[in-house]
C-alpha cells in the first residue's frame, strides 16, 4: 500500500500545480479585461510588471496561488467514493451543519482573502484599499462590497458541492484533459456568476454592515458604479472558475487507474485469510480495487499470477485472498439488500384496500393480493392494541381545572408540536426523499465479514463482480492448476442470489 499512498500524494501535488496554473491564467485574463482601454490597451502590462509596485503584484499572485492550493487540499479531504444520501429533507441541513461546518467556514475565509488578493491586481486603489479615505476607522465601502461578494460566492459554491455530492468520484466518466476542463467551465461559470451576483446584491443591502459608514440608500447608489459591477463579475468568475477547475482536476486525477502489479495489493498478515486492502482510507481502497479490476480484465500475466500456486504448500494463496475479499463484499451487499427489502415489506399500509388492487384486481397475482391483505391485517391489529392507545385523554382545560400544571404543560407541548407538524413547511422538511432507500443501498456500508474498517460502496461491488467474473471466465483456459474450480459453485450461486434480491428490491419499489 506504500506505492498506492505515494501515488496518491503525487497526484495531489500534480492537482495543486495544475489548479494554480489555471488560476493564474484566469487572473491574468481578468486583469487584461478590467484594465483594457480604447487607447494603448497594452498599458496594463506596463503598469503591472514595470511600475514600482510590481513586487506587491507578484506577492498577490503568489498569495492567490497559495489560496488555490489550500482550497484544493480542502476539497481533497472531502473527496468521497459514494454519495451521502439523506432520507428526509431536513437531514440535508443537519448534515451540513454538523459535518461540514468547518469546511464551509474555511472556504469562506479563503474566498474572502483570495478576493482581496485579486483586487490588488485588477482593481485601482479606491477599489482595493482597506480603510476609507473620508471616514476615520471605517472600511472602504467598495472594497467591503467586493470582498463580501467573494465570500458569499465561496459560501454558495461550497454548499453546492456538499449538498449535491459534487465531490463524489464518478469512475464512469471518460478521460479528459486540462484544456477540456477549462473550456467546460468557462461558459457555465459565466452564467452562474451573473445569477449569484443578482442574489448577492439584495442580501448585501439588507444585512447589517458594521464599521461601514453608509445606509441602505447609499448602498443602492453604490451599485450604479459600472466599474464596481465589472469588478464584481471579475472576482466572482475568477473564484468560481478556479475552484470548479480545481474540483474537476482532482476528480480527473483520482479516477485514473494506477499502474503496477498485484504485489502491493496482496499483503499477507499472520498467514491467514487476509483483507485485500489494509488501508483505512476509502480512497486508497477504491484505487487499489480499481487497479485490480483493470489488471485482471486486460493483463494475462496478472491473471496467471492469481492462478499460480505458492511455493509454500503449493496452494493458490493469491486466488484465495482475492476471491475471499470479493465474495465477502458481494455477500455483504446481498445481506444489505435483503434487509432493505424486509424494511420495505414491514412499512405500514393504509387500512383500506389500495385503489390499484381494486382497479387491476384481475391482473395482479394471487400471491401479491394475499401478501397485501396480510400486511393490512397485521397493521390493523397493531393499531388496535391497547398499548398504542393514549393513556391520558384529558384536555388542557381539564389539567388546569385539576391544578395539574405539569400535565397541562405536557398537553400544551403536544398540541403545539402537532400543530407545527401540520404546517406545510414542516411536512415538506420531514417528507421522505424519493428513491432514498435504493440510493442508501448503493451509497456504502461497512464490510464486517472481512475487515471492520473496510468501506464498500456500490462502485466497489461492481468492481468485485467484474474481478470474479473475469477470473472465472478466464479460468476455463488459463487456470492450469484448477485453483478456481473449488470456488466456482459458490461464485455462481452468489451471482444468482445477487440478481434475485436486486429484482425483489425493484419490485418492492414499484409497488
Amino acid at each position: 500500500m506504500n506505492e498506492i499512498r505515494q501515488e496518491m500524494q503525487l497526484r495531489l501535488v500534480l492537482s495543486c500545480f495544475m489548479a494554480s496554473v489555471v488560476s493564474t491564467i484566469s487572473l491574468l485574463s481578468m486583469a487584461f479585461i478590467c484594465n483594457l482601454g480604447f487607447i494603448r490597451p497594452w498599458n496594463w502590462a506596463t503598469k503591472m510588471f514595470v511600475s514600482s509596485s510590481s513586487p506587491w503584484q507578484f506577492l498577490a499572485f503568489l498569495m492567490n496561488n497559495l489560496s488555490i492550493v489550500a482550497v484544493t487540499i480542502i476539497f481533497y479531504t472531502r473527496l468521497s467514493v459514494s454519495d451521502k444520501i439523506a432520507s428526509k429533507y431536513y437531514e440535508i441541513f443537519t448534515s451540513v451543519l454538523t459535518e461540514s461546518l468547518n469546511v464551509i467556514l474555511a472556504a469562506m475565509l479563503i474566498a474572502g482573502l483570495n478576493t482581496y488578493f485579486v483586487l490588488t491586481i485588477i482593481a485601482p486603489n479606491k477599489y482595493c484599499s482597506i480603510f476609507s479615505e473620508t471616514h476615520m476607522f471605517m472600511f472602504n465601502q467598495r472594497t467591503h462590497c467586493l470582498v463580501s461578494c467573494g465570500t458569499f460566492i465561496g459560501l454558495l459554491f461550497c454548499l453546492t458541492l456538499i449538498i449535491f455530492n459534487r465531490l463524489t468520484l464518478i469512475y464512469s466518466q471518460p478521460p479528459t484533459f486540462l484544456v477540456d476542463i477549462m473550456r467546460e467551465h468557462t461558459v457555465s461559470r459565466v452564467l452562474s456568476t451573473i445569477g449569484r451576483i443578482l442574489y448577492f446584491i439584495p442580501v448585501y443591502v439588507l444585512l447589517p454592515k458594521p464599521f461601514c459608514a453608509h445606509n441602505r440608500f447609499s448602498v443602492w447608489f453604490l451599485f450604479l458604479d459600472i466599474r464596481l459591477l465589472v469588478l464584481l463579475f471579475a472576482v466572482g468568475f475568477h473564484l468560481q472558475f478556479s475552484w470548479a477547475c480545481a474540483v474537476s482536476i482532482l476528480k480527473w486525477q483520482f479516477t485514473r487507474p494506477i499502474e503496477g502489479n498485484l504485489e502491493p495489493l496482496i499483503q499477507p498478515v499472520d498467514g491467514s485469510q487476509e483483507a485485500l486492502i489494509k488501508s483505512k482510507q476509502k480512497l486508497q481502497q477504491h484505487l487499489a480495487l480499481e487497479h485490480m479490476a483493470d489488471l485482471v480484465a486486460t493483463n494475462s500475466c496478472a491473471r496467471a499470477s492469481v492462478f499460480s500456486l505458492s511455493s509454500l504448500g503449493e496452494r493458490p494463496v493469491v486466488w484465495r485472498q482475492i476471491s475471499g475479499w470479493c465474495v465477502s463484499v458481494l455477500e455483504q451487499f446481498t445481506t444489505t439488500v435483503q434487509t432493505t427489502n424486509n424494511a420495505l415489506l414491514q412499512k405500514s399500509v393504509q387500512a383500506s384496500l389500495p385503489y390499484a388492487e381494486i382497479k387491476y384486481k384481475g391482473h395482479l397475482p394471487a400471491s401479491l393480493r394475499a401478501q397485501i391483505r396480510h400486511r393490512m391485517k397485521s397493521n390493523a391489529n397493531s393499531l388496535l392494541q391497547p398499548g398504542s392507545l393514549s393513556v391520558d385523554s384529558k384536555s388542557l382545560t381539564d389539567f388546569l381545572m385539576d391544578r395539574d400544571f405539569l400535565g397541562a404543560l405536557k398537553a400544551l407541548q403536544i398540541q403545539i408540536s402537532s400543530m407545527l407538524r401540520r404546517l406545510p413547511v414542516i411536512q415538506a422538511l420531514y417528507a421522505e426523499m424519493p428513491y432514498s432507500v435504493t440510493a442508501n443501498v448503493f451509497a456504502g456500508f461497512q464490510c464486517l465479514d472481512t475487515n471492520p474498517g473496510l468501506f464498500v460502496s456500490g462502485q466497489a461491488v461492481i468492481w468485485a463482480t467484474e474481478v470474479l467474473a473475469c477470473l472465472t471466465l478466464a479460468s476455463y483456459t488459463e487456470d492450469m492448476y484448477g485453483s478456481v474450480q473449488r470456488s466456482l459453485g459458490r461464485i455462481l450461486v452468489l451471482f444468482a442470489d445477487g440478481l434475485e434480491v436486486r429484482m425483489r428490491s425493484v419490485i418492492e419499489l414499484l409497488r
